[in-house]
């Protein structure tokens, strides 16, 4: 029986899951546990990981076929609880400048998408002036109106978090 198996535990079996990924799916998986909010869409993960869309929608495909992300309605992607706080662990035996990065990367992301967004929802108000992003940041591209309420809808849960890590950080521009 599985349970009475110590080898079998969550970590262990994880283990064996992460064995087969590369350094850089070993990575994502990582920082995707101190991902802000309860899911990652592929631009706030391609921000987050600093890699390319392209070479970010592999890795997520690749975390999805060692069933270590589970892919939901519109390409968002989450843990499950258990897999993330292992993930999260993870996270915190990266260098700190490598965490403190992805996390100023994701944080950058989602004020320069909502602020496309009222761009959209909002075009004669005054025009709120923020930095250019940096090159591994991507906003998420907002094609119409419709689309700004929508991404605000479901990213509702991920602003205030990434207002508060900002915060915590003391980077008050992007708060």
């Amino acid at each position: 029986m599985l349970d009475d198996d110590p080898a079998a535990s969550l970590p262990a079996v994880l283990s064996w899951s992460l064995h087969h990924l590369t350094e850089r799916q070993r990575t994502a998986f990582a920082l995707l546990g101190i991902a802000l909010g309860p899911d990652i869409d592929l631009p706030a993960a391609a921000s987050l990981t600093g890699l390319p869309l392209a070479a970010a929608r592999k890795v997520l495909r690749a975390l999805e076929n060692h069933s270590l992300l589970d892919r939901h309605q519109h390409g968002r992607c989450s843990m499950h609880d258990l897999v993330r706080a292992c993930a999260s662990a993870r996270a915190h035996d990266l260098p700190e400048p490598e965490r403190r990065a992805a996390l100023d990367r994701v944080v950058d992301f989602h004020p320069h998408t909502a602020h496309a967004a009222d761009r959209h929802l909002n075009p004669h108000r005054q025009l709120i002036r923020l930095e250019p992003p940096a090159p591994d940041i991507h906003p998420h591209p907002l094609p119409d109106h419709p689309a700004a309420p929508a991404w605000l809808d479901t990213h509702h849960p991920h602003l205030p978090a990434a207002q508060r890590t900002a915060a915590d950080h003391h980077r008050h521009q992007a708060v």
